[in-house]
């Protein structure tokens, strides 16, 4: 690449950047991300081309940025999972998930008159000998 290639490149994103922030699109996050990949992988290139010095400043610089970008990248993943499980639950609102596991059935009946509790006893034991207490 030439210089003017790398310096139309440059005002290329700058503009991009500045009309999306105008739009009150912020890609802020993203350009760290991409900078911290690009410097990680130059840095590793020159370290193993034996530019080890160069190399290194290079690639502490690009992990920081990466590090730096931790919290967008956190952001991200979650906001493109909540996308996909919305957009599966549109497309597939039939679709439920069963229990992982059923618990026994109880059938409970309220009677009028006061049994001092028998009632309670007989489903407690028999709550407990279908569980194989």
């Amino acid at each position: 690449m030439t210089g003017k290639v790398v310096a139309g490149l440059i005002l290329l994103t700058l503009g991009i950047i500045t009309l999306f922030g105008m739009l009150g699109i912020h890609l802020g996050g993203i350009i760290s991300l991409i900078l911290g990949v690009v410097l990680t992988y130059y840095g590793w290139k020159h370290i193993q081309n034996q530019h080890p010095i160069l190399g290194w400043i290079v690639l502490i610089i690009g992990l920081m940025l990466l590090v730096g970008s931790l919290p967008f990248m956190i952001a991200a993943v979650l906001s493109i999972g909540c996308i996909y499980l919305g957009w599966r639950l549109m497309k597939h609102p039939d679709n439920r998930d069963k229990p992982a596991a059923e618990g026994p059935e109880v059938d409970i009946h309220f009677d009028d008159h006061n049994d001092n509790g028998e009632h309670f006893d007989m489903e407690w034991n028999k709550i407990m000998k279908n569980r194989g207490h």
